[in-house]
Order: structure tokens, then C-alpha cells, then sequence
């Protein structure tokens, strides 16, 4: 997968691009009226139509979407598909999770992969943050964090199997998402808490893989060598607290932490086949690099950066031949052709938006902040050398 001859035709591959929307406002609220008038009933019934798994109805709710996105694009004179903060409250109200209010806190199985905790609450409407609590023992000291949810995920299944293991996201994340569903949680605030080493570096692992999930990454009781030092620019942030520190100062920690915002520049090393999403390049075909720490640059490395004002986005990397980009008006104006230059091979793009597209990235893991409203797809990138730095 090293070099192969490289010609000008070649940058003309997969600029085919679709389209979808930006980044939305966690909370729900009313957007202007056409936008709700317009949008609510048929994004609710695809919303429906798709976790229900009803794909004849899902195309249908989708079509009845796009000519209302047209519809509204006419009355108004706007870009329905860049309203990013509309698109967001409008798909946070939709989404109903069916874990109801209580006056008290409760424990509970969740399915069968784990305990979830989770505090007195009120309407469905309300976010809660959460926390994934790895580690062995009865966990942190003292009483549980006062207004979020922990869920602490049954680790037996994961023994013998390492993160490099292509089934070992099938044993944990896929659990997380459906919890992601039922209960209403701020996806600004999902963050990681390891006890103790070995804990600490599965979470460094799953914040390295992960880097637009996770707000956090909290360790207590775990040397600063227990994971986390391939984490690079645009990473999830790491906080340490020493052993027997319990839920408040951890809940304090994490409220140190801003909200997520989409980076405009990040790098880091792809270790894990089943990892190649970075924010928002997804690597297609690469040589994912492996866990090991090296005294040099990583093997497999991807380095992204957006210049909005030149309109100009650059992407390096090494041992990585094909990417999929995903492009909102967050990260520059999807108005204008944009230039791509790939490992020094300039190109020009250009990307429209699409309801279709913003509502599929959007199923995938219910997050409204960081939606996308086009899509590039395929691209291919000359070898490069240098894609370390």
C-alpha cells in the first residue's frame, strides 16, 4: 500500500461529494418557525422510521425531508443545511430516550453489560453528563456523582482479547451506544474515569481511537506511563488524581474540561484497524501502526488542518492511501470550491450539502453537536514521508 505512480488524473478521484449539516446546540429549544413548521414532521418520522429499522419507510420520511429542505431554502432565501444550531435542537427533540424521570437514584442492570448508576432526575428533556468507569474494585469512594449517570461496563469479556483484536469494539462500544439511546444524555459530557493502571490504559486506548467522543479522560490511582502518551493534538484531555480520590473530586475535574469544539487542526497516529476515524477524516485504507510506543514518529500518521479564511484544507499523513473527508460550514464555507492539498498535491474540491447525509452521520452515534453536512469521499492521497511533526 506504499506509493504507486501518482498522476494529475488522480486528483480528480473522488470528488464526487453529498452533504449534511454542522454542529447543533445540545439543548432543546424552538428554532424559527418555517424551520420547525417545515422539518419537524418529516425528520420525526424518518427519525422513527430508522431506529425502528423500517427502511421503505426511512426512504420515504427521507424524500419528504429533502423537498422540505428545498421548500424552505425557497421561502427563504437561506441555506436550510447550514443552519447548524436549528438542525441540532430540531434532532435533539426528535430523539426521545425512554428512560423516564425519578425522585430518587437508582441502580440497575443495563442489559447484560454492566451496572448504570443514575441520579434522581427530571423530564426526559434534561441532559445528563456521563461517565464510563473502568477499573476493578466497588469503584470511587463516597456516594455517586450528585446529577450524572455512570455506567460501569462488565470488563470480563475483554479479558484475553487486546484492543488490537478487530471483535474487541464489538464487546464494549456497541453496548454504549445503545445506552446512548435510551437515556438523555449531554454528548459534551461523556467522559472516561480509570482506577488504576491497567484501567488507565484501556481508556488511553479508547480516548486515542475516539477522539471527538469522550470529553475526558479522568485517572486515579494510575502513574502518568500508564497510557495516554500517543495522544497529540486535538486529543481528548487527560486529568490525574491520586489514588482514594472519590466521585466529588473527580466531578470536579471534569467540569475543568471546556466543551467539545470541532478542531480545525489535529494529528495523531492510527494503531488500531478498527480506528481510522479522527475527527473528521475517516482513514478507508491504511496500515494501522500497532500500540506500541516508539521513540520516533509513529509508522501511520494523520495530520489535518482547515485554513476557513484561504478556503484551503491540508491533509499529510503516512501509510494511509484513502480517506473519506467530512466537511461542515463550521469548518469552512461549503459555498465556495475549496483547495485540498494531500501530502503537497494541491487540488480543487468542492462540496454540497445534503439532508441525506447529515441525517445518516447523525444515526450513527445520536450526536447533534457535531453533525456534517457533506461528504468527500475517497480520496486518495499520494505517499508520504513526512507525515510526522
Amino acid at each position: 500500500m506504499r506509493g504507486r505512480p501518482w498522476s494529475r488524473r488522480a486528483c480528480l478521484r473522488g470528488a464526487a461529494a453529498l452533504a449534511l449539516a454542522g454542529p447543533a446546540g445540545a439543548l432543546p429549544g424552538r428554532s424559527s418557525d418555517p424551520f420547525q413548521e417545515r422539518l419537524r414532521e418529516p425528520v420525526s418520522a424518518w427519525y422513527r422510521a430508522r431506529e425502528g429499522r423500517d427502511r421503505e419507510a426511512a426512504a420515504r420520511a427521507l424524500e419528504a425531508v429533502e423537498e422540505a429542505v428545498a421548500a424552505l431554502r425557497r421561502v427563504t432565501g437561506a441555506e436550510p443545511l447550514a443552519d447548524l444550531e436549528a438542525w441540532g435542537r430540531l434532532l435533539e427533540e426528535v430523539r426521545a430516550p425512554d428512560l423516564p424521570a425519578a425522585a430518587a437514584p437508582e441502580r440497575r442492570r443495563f442489559e447484560e453489560a454492566g451496572w448504570l448508576e443514575l441520579p434522581a432526575r427530571g423530564p426526559a428533556e434534561e441532559r445528563l453528563p456521563l461517565s464510563l468507569l473502568l477499573g476493578p474494585g466497588e469503584g470511587l469512594p463516597g456516594a455517586g456523582p450528585r446529577r450524572q449517570a455512570v455506567w460501569r461496563p462488565d470488563l470480563e469479556p475483554l479479558l484475553g482479547r487486546g484492543p488490537e483484536d478487530e471483535d474487541f469494539r464489538f464487546l464494549l462500544l456497541p453496548a454504549l451506544g445503545r445506552l446512548l439511546r435510551r437515556l438523555a444524555v449531554d454528548r459534551d459530557r461523556v467522559h472516561l474515569v480509570a482506577l488504576g493502571p491497567e484501567a488507565a490504559a484501556l481508556a488511553a486506548v479508547l480516548a486515542e481511537a475516539l477522539p471527538s467522543f469522550f470529553a475526558s479522560l479522568v485517572r486515579v490511582g494510575a502513574p502518568a506511563a500508564a497510557g495516554g502518551e500517543g495522544l497529540r493534538q486535538g486529543a481528548v484531555p487527560v486529568l490525574d488524581l491520586p489514588a482514594g480520590a472519590d466521585w466529588e473530586a473527580v466531578a470536579a475535574r471534569q467540569r475543568e474540561v471546556e466543551p467539545r469544539r470541532l478542531p480545525r487542526a489535529f494529528g495523531s497516529r492510527l494503531a488500531l484497524p478498527w480506528a481510522g476515524r479522527v475527527h473528521w477524516v475517516q482513514a478507508v485504507l491504511f496500515e494501522p501502526s500497532g500500540l506500541a510506543e516508539t521513540t520516533g514518529p509513529p509508522p501511520t500518521w494523520l495530520q489535518a488542518r482547515v485554513e476557513p479564511e484561504a478556503g484551503r484544507i491540508h491533509l499529510q499523513a503516512r501509510r494511509v492511501s484513502r480517506v473519506h473527508l467530512f466537511l461542515q460550514d463550521g469548518l469552512l464555507d461549503l459555498d465556495r470550491d475549496f483547495t485540498l492539498v494531500r501530502n503537497g498535491l494541491s487540488c480543487r474540491f468542492r462540496a454540497e450539502r445534503s439532508a441525506a447525509v447529515l441525517l445518516e452521520n447523525f444515526a450513527l452515534d445520536l450526536d447533534s453537536r457535531l453533525l456534517y453536512p457533506a461528504i468527500l469521499r475517497d480520496l486518495d492521497l499520494p505517499a508520504g514521508e513526512e507525515g510526522a511533526g
